[in-house]
């Protein structure tokens, strides 16, 4: 099952999507005060209290994870695959869109004095990359097997 770089591919955005929710996305100042901006939502480091909630990260996170995994074991349903995959990236797009969105939203609703974005906000455009280097593989193993059945 993980022989083929598609399966390959698929298992890196697994583990990246997993990543994400342990690892923070940005972390900003305001008034001496840190917040992180993680999974979850902003959440003040001082007093532990998570200031806003964004339930749309942790669902399409959930929802990527759940996909990237069934992908990953439908590997004898080629085009069902893609279409999974197809729909991976839909998911992604939303989050980064998301992300955007919140980081932007935080910058004016809080009078940022400093924002660090981290390295965890760019994982689901390595994501989107990588499930479309694992579809491209997909097909080309489609052309070889329906090239074999025209053979026959």
């Amino acid at each position: 099952m993980l022989q083929r770089i598609q399966s390959l591919y698929l298992f890196i955005v697994l583990v990246l999507t997993a990543l994400m929710f342990f690892l923070p996305f940005a972390d900003f100042s305001v008034t001496g005060n840190v917040f992180v901006f993680n999974f979850l939502g902003i959440i003040n480091t001082q007093t532990n209290d998570l200031i806003v909630k964004v339930l749309p990260i942790v669902i399409l996170l959930s929802l990527i994870s759940f996909i990237s995994i069934f992908e990953i074991f439908s590997f004898k349903k080629r085009m069902f695959q893609i279409k999974l995959g197809k729909i991976n990236i839909i998911f992604l797009i939303a989050l980064v869109a998301i992300e955007v969105v919140t980081v932007f939203g935080i910058k004016n609703e809080f009078n940022v004095e400093d924002i660090r974005f981290l390295f965890p906000l760019i994982l689901p455009v390595i994501s989107i990359i990588l499930i479309l280097l694992a579809n491209r593989a997909i097909k080309k193993d489609e052309e070889i097997v329906r090239s074999v059945d025209r053979i026959r």
